[in-house]
């Protein structure tokens, strides 16, 4: 049975690298032949893997479906359903998920859950609500970017179908204004705070404390997030198997505490001898603590840690003994059966491969039967922290690009301490509010003041010199080298051990050194409806535009900019040219130059006039148009730069339309044009015929947002560009874009990239109807 297990464990796995889905059609066929194969005893992990194969294209399927039915509502629609969550909300803005149980006049059986953005909310939203609200939807979709946030693969994994938006209407209303029991729980202790702070008892440390003791996370801000990243203490303050062992072992001394009031009281009946308290015990341990998991807002990494308890709980009531990798194999396959989206997460893959990280150094080190001495138990303890540590960090700084210097450290004091001290009296503290003592003012104080003190710990070993080191961006298949050169690193003495290490790691090492080439790429970045390019030669950038920044704080700079130039291994970004102020061209421009302060901006407020040049590693930058400095207010002031490496010529027009577009045909003669960005997103006010007559590019890229309200590009302006088969990419469809040229002596045709295609071809961070 466990190979059967084993077989479909991977072969659901297996999904995270499938391009496409497989067929409907083929699925019954695969269905009959696994059960065929289940009754052929040496055949039976085939059965597994087909197993495995069906249940995954079955989700996939699923999920699709729900996409597809959605989008055939591509106008404003009616929505009823139930609040699921709701992130912070902010001034004037709201959003939040709803499992929707109607749309227009169709009651859903099975509700798919949507995320709702919400501008000046009518209504205070909470969890657990029920709402009638009118609202624009379009299929669940994320930007595509080189080394950025895969958006639309985390809202695939969190099971959210769709995104879009509330119109203010009188339609909107509250059916059901009652709220969740974690949502009262949220408000009562916020309403506690905001008294402790009337009474002259400020607290600062809110949103960590809602964080150590509900998992509510919501308030911590980027600067938080940036902090717990470095320290590696990200899973001290969400709410884990950690949390459970501590609600466990308060479960456990409560039983242990009432035990012989209980015994007294049953003799007394005369039934002892018919009640086995041991298995009471075990009964009531997952009952206690899937009553706090609920609470907690049944997190994925929360549900992993107590499906494993629950499955320990069991096996000890029923009298059964198995190893811990057999507990682990079965809570795997629990996992991945009722909850198959959650393995296209990240966190799924950080918590699973702490589990078995853990079981590696175990097997290394066994722990003895026998009691230890005190300093042998901290030997051990400080043993398993960094061996942890160490097998964690290629994965780690594969998912985060960053490699902790004092995570070691840091953890060997804030595991114990956390679990065994903080936690336990942040619970405690929130049990006072909960029932609302006269001192939860002063409790809730001083508690504030334990967490504050935690943090700024916390911070001082952030700034610390060379607290962390930013990698740069290594494959994947290098990482898993590497994590492989670390295991051997960690086993006994084998042959060739340290010959192994050495090869393992040269893929990674090989990644730390980069030469000189003749090669420059040319990055038409996916910004949504805006545009940002990227010219990148040895290791130093120039930015053609910077996309938008928007009311939230979101912005282009932070979310794309600057992972696809540590992507790239970008060490200098020289020049920033803006082409005009719309805000989907420069509001990241601040942001940027925060991250970028020694880059030189290029606007038509400072520079961004026709005789504009500058050779920058071999290129040259040419201005031509606006024919004069200006405010750069207006689509026409857009700064026109022509980039050419004297074989290849590249044209950012900016947001020109057809009056500019006819006097720049009229008085530049232009070299052969290899790329365009075609101007102004593809509007039907650009791209004239006289314009791409003059022109003459052998490819353009549109760069506009996914079904966008102008929908740009254009119909007819893609049919004047396909009558003269000029090769057409929309930044939507693609995803980045990114063409590399080459200075050789003799030309060669660019070799262009799409990042949907060529670097994450996956079914689920693409899907679409």
């Amino acid at each position: 049975m466990e190979w059967w297990i084993v077989s479909f464990i991977t072969a659901s796995l297996s999904s995270l690298f499938w391009t496409q889905l497989f067929p409907l059609y083929s699925l019954p066929v695969m269905f009959v032949l696994a059960l065929w194969l289940w009754h052929i005893p040496r055949a039976k992990w085939v059965s597994g893997l087909l197993s495995g194969l069906i249940w995954m294209a079955s989700v996939g399927h699923w999920q699709l479906s729900w996409q597809q039915s959605l989008s055939q509502y591509s106008g404003r629609v009616t929505l009823v359903g139930k609040v699921e969550s709701v992130i912070l909300p902010q001034v004037n803005q709201l959003r939040f998920n709803v499992r929707l149980a109607q749309i227009e006049q169709s009651t859903l059986l099975f509700g798919p859950l949507v995320r709702l953005s919400w501008q000046q909310p009518e209504h205070e939203i909470k969890q657990g609500q029920t709402v009638v609200l009118r609202a624009k939807l379009k299929p669940s979709y994320g930007m595509a970017n080189p080394g950025g946030f895969h958006y639309q693969q985390w809202l695939f994994s969190q099971g959210i179908v769709a995104t879009g938006y509330v119109i203010n209407d009188p339609g909107n209303t509250m059916i059901d204004a009652r709220i969740s029991m974690r949502q009262w729980l949220v408000d009562r202790f916020t309403r506690a705070v905001s008294e402790a702070n009337t009474a002259g008892y400020p607290i600062q440390a809110s949103a960590w404390i809602l964080a150590l003791a509900l998992g509510e996370r919501q308030g911590l801000e980027q600067n938080d997030w940036q902090l717990l990243q470095v320290t590696g203490t990200s899973h001290l303050f969400a709410i884990s198997g950690m949390h459970l062992a501590v609600i466990a072992s308060v479960c456990c001394g409560f039983i242990a505490l009432m035990l012989p009031l209980l015994t007294h009281v049953v003799s007394r009946a005369q039934h002892h001898q018919q009640i086995n308290w041991r298995k009471v015990g075990l009964i009531l341990v997952p009952l206690f603590t899937l009553g706090y998991a609920i609470l907690s807002g049944m997190a994925m990494p929360v549900i992993r840690a107590w499906i494993m308890l629950l499955l320990f709980c069991l096996l000890m009531v029923v009298g059964k003994t198995w190893r811990p990798w057999r507990i682990w194999l079965y809570s795997l396959l629990l996992f991945v059966l009722l909850f198959p989206l959650s393995i296209f997460s990240s966190s799924f893959w950080l918590s699973f491969s702490a589990v078995i990280c853990l079981g590696v150094i175990f097997w290394r080190w066994p722990l003895s039967p026998q009691k230890g001495t005190t300093q042998k138990m901290l030997g051990a303890f400080i043993r398993v922290q960094c061996c942890l540590c160490l097998l964690m960090l290629p994965i780690i700084a594969s998912q985060f690009g960053v490699i902790s210097l004092i995570a070691p450290l840091v953890n060997l004091i804030a595991v114990p301490f956390v679990s065994f001290i903080l936690l336990p009296i942040v619970l405690i503290a929130l049990i006072v509010v909960i029932i609302g003592l006269d001192t939860q003012v002063v409790v809730l104080f001083y508690v504030d003041q334990l967490v504050s003190a935690t943090i700024g710990a916390l911070e001082y070993g952030y700034a610390l010199p060379y607290s962390s080191i930013e990698i740069v961006q290594v494959s994947g298949g290098a990482w898993g080298l590497l994590l492989l050169a670390v295991v051997f690193l960690l086993l006994p003495s084998t042959p060739y051990k340290r010959v192994l290490m050495v090869v393992f790691s040269l893929p990674f090492a090989s990644y730390l050194y980069r030469p000189a080439t003749d090669i420059w790429r040319v990055v038409t970045l996916d910004v949504g409806q805006g545009l940002s390019v990227m010219v990148i030669r040895n290791e130093r950038a120039v930015i053609y535009d910077v996309g938008a920044l928007y009311p939230s704080g979101f912005n282009m700079a932070d979310s794309v900019i600057t992972p696809a130039l540590r992507y790239h291994h970008v060490q200098a970004l020289d020049y920033v040219i803006i082409s005009h102020f719309d805000n989907d061209h420069s509001g990241a421009l601040m942001p940027l130059r925060e991250t970028w302060p020694d880059s030189t901006v290029i606007s038509p407020r400072s520079g961004c006039q026709r005789g504009w040049q500058r050779f920058w590693q071999g290129l040259s930058f040419q201005v031509l148009w606006p024919n004069q400095g200006g405010k750069g207010e207006h689509n026409n002031d857009s700064c026109v730069v022509l980039i050419s490496d004297g074989k290849h010529a590249v044209l950012l027009p900016g947001d020109i339309e057809q009056n500019v577009e006819l006097q720049l045909v009229n008085s530049v003669v232009l070299p052969p044009v290899d790329l365009m960005v075609a101007p102004h997103h593809g509007s039907k006010t650009s791209s004239t015929s006289a314009f791409l007559s003059w022109v003459k590019p052998k490819q353009v890229v549109f760069s506009a947002g996914y079904m966008n309200r102008w929908q740009f590009p254009r119909t007819e302006v893609l049919s004047r560009y396909q009558s003269r088969k000029i090769t057409q990419l929309t930044t939507a469809d693609t995803g980045a874009i990114t063409y590399v040229f080459s200075s050789d002596e003799l030309p060669i045709e660019p070799t262009v990239q799409w990042y949907r295609r060529d670097s994450f071809p996956w079914w689920h961070g693409n899907i679409s109807p």
